[in-house]
């Protein structure tokens, strides 16, 4: 079952271009013997009167089950409307699992390993968070001041770092 909103919809006879007076109905657009009136229904599923505003001829935004278009009947009045604004109902059960494909399967182990690379990464960094890279080198094992962790760097030879206005040159 889907419901259709009808928003905005104008209740003028546009041969004499007059707004429909009192109350109307609404009606599947086939049942052109107008036998059996529809419910229009409001925004949370309550029955409501349909009277469009006598200044501008609209109706008040309203709701019709399976029906995309719809007949107004207001005295002689006529009016199709059509709605391109299906509203649906409340998501069904899930359905069964589809076959696998090698391709589903390989996209399903990389995300599984980038989740755990992520991870790793998440805890390194809490681990070290606030460590210069000299620190990190300590805490492995390097033994040294900064200045010889700095020369045991490979790199350009002579290559300069400038550290709190400090320029330090290290190299071999």
């Amino acid at each position: 079952m889907a419901r259709y909103a009808y928003q905005e919809m104008i209740a003028l006879d546009v041969d004499t271009m007059t707004v429909a007076a009192g109350v109307g109905q609404i009606y599947a657009e086939s049942d052109v013997e107008l036998v059996t009136p529809l419910t229009p229904v409001d925004d949370i599923g309550e029955p409501i009167t349909l009277s469009a505003n006598p200044r501008t001829g609209f109706l008040p935004t309203f709701y019709v089950d399976d029906h995309p278009s719809v007949r107004f009947v207001s005295g002689d009045l006529q009016r199709i409307l059509v709605t391109t604004t299906p509203l649906f109902g409340p998501k069904g059960e899930p359905g069964d699992m589809g076959p696998s494909t090698p391709e589903a399967e390989a996209a399903a182990v990389a995300a599984q390993q980038a989740a755990a690379e992520a991870e790793t990464l998440r805890v390194l960094a809490q681990q070290t968070a606030g460590k210069s890279a000299y620190q990190l080198a300590v805490d492995n094992g390097f033994v040294g001041t900064e200045l010889q962790w700095l020369a045991s760097l490979p790199g350009a030879s002579g290559a300069q770092m400038i550290d709190n206005g400090t320029t330090v040159t290290f190299g071999p």
